[in-house]
């Protein structure tokens, strides 16, 4: 799943080159998609550090260099000032994109608060969202080199190219949609997230012995946010139950109609617990906010519901109970239409149910006919 960008090395210098990977297993993300490393140098390339050992107060060799690339398959990498390998002593790095962040780099790793963009945001009193704006939210993404024996790098690793393999920082949500009840149609509006955190610490972590391989933290997460998930613009999102379950994607064709938050753990709301739209939200768990309308086939065309559906939602995986919610994992969750509550946590939809009786037979005395008189 991953494109490596090799860069060949012509000049036997001391000229620091790299080969840049771009992580794309779970790409295809809000704003500019970076699912490949042409993507990467064609936004504006990425800010890279490299420190003489990997403690928090290890020396700086430089720090937040920019590097930008070629706009080509397989990009050819420059710094904005040309480094050179020093001698006898291995480098420590760590990079970051976009490279506008603000950012605090040691030899222990990156970190930064990040905030979601107020432009995913929605009211909690707003009943009918009028748009998504997804273009300021970047695909964050970083790479870590510490060496294969995490010793460092220097001049004789890799012919002297730098490798950095990008790995993405926050968590992609998507939605499908499905009718799992018999006879009926569903027209979705729209989708909000509610009770999402909107703000947390990021950091790189250093490779260990154990993993070698880069990982991220997100620590001191706050400020729980509603956000629009989907806005239904063609007024066209209408499934129906025929021969089983019918699955569609919510907006297929764009991508980039996919929310990217950080990553977090999400206790589900619980029904019991009556959510009041007009004021802010003070109580816990998450919930998705569906406006949609609900038709029944037999008899054809009946509205049983059109307004707002209440669904609660963890970041748990529903077969296994782990938690998925991580960096550069895509979720995707599939809304099971032919259930979700009001406000109130009664149910929407409560399909009609029967308890039959028979009757016994209740015997009386009849008049017997049979035997004749003789006349």
């Amino acid at each position: 799943n991953e494109s490596f960008m090799d860069q060949s090395i012509t000049e036997k210098t001391n000229e620091m080159k790299f080969s840049v990977y771009a992580n794309s297993s779970n790409a295809a993300t809000k704003g500019v998609s970076i699912d490949k490393v042409q993507a990467l140098a064609t936004n504006g390339g990425f800010s890279l550090s490299a420190w003489e050992g990997n403690l928090e107060d290890s020396p700086a060799y430089f720090s937040d260099l920019k590097i930008t690339g070629t706009d080509v398959e397989k990009p050819t990498w420059t710094a904005a000032s040309q480094m050179y390998w020093p001698t006898k002593k291995p480098l420590f790095f760590s990079a970051i994109y976009p490279n506008n962040l603000s950012v605090a780099n040691t030899g222990a790793g990156t970190t930064f608060t990040h905030t979601t963009p107020a432009s995913y945001e929605v009211s909690v009193t707003d009943q009918a969202p009028t748009a998504i704006d997804n273009s300021a939210q970047a695909d964050i993404m970083y790479a870590m080199n510490h060496g294969s024996d995490l010793n460092g790098v220097d001049a004789t690793t890799n012919g002297g190219a730098v490798s950095l393999n990008f790995k993405h920082a926050l968590t992609q949500i998507a939605f499908k949609a499905a009718v799992v009840s018999k006879n009926i149609k569903v027209t979705i509006n729209s989708i909000e997230m509610h009770n999402v955190m909107s703000v947390a610490n990021f950091k790189s972590v250093a490779p260990t012995a154990v993993a070698n391989t880069s990982i991220c933290t997100w620590t001191e997460l706050d400020k729980p946010k509603a956000f629009l998930a989907y806005l239904n613009t063609l007024s066209n999102n209408t499934i129906e139950y025929s021969n089983g379950t019918n699955t569609i994607d919510l907006n297929p064709a764009n991508p980039a109609d996919k929310l990217m938050l950080i990553p977090q753990i999400l206790e589900k709301w619980h029904p019991t617990t009556t959510i009041t739209p007009t004021t802010p939200v003070v109580f816990s768990g998450a919930y998705l906010k569906i406006n949609c309308k609900l038709e029944t086939m037999i008899p054809k065309g009946t509205v049983i519901h059109d307004g707002l559906i209440y669904v609660p939602f963890s970041s748990k995986n529903t077969a296994e109970g782990t938690e998925v919610w991580l960096a550069g994992n895509r979720v995707t969750y599939t809304l099971n239409f032919g259930g979700g509550y009001d406000e109130e946590g009664k149910p929407i939809l409560t399909p009609m149910t029967y308890e039959v009786t028979v009757e016994e037979w209740k015997p009386v005395d009849g008049f017997n006919d049979t035997a004749k008189p003789t006349i």
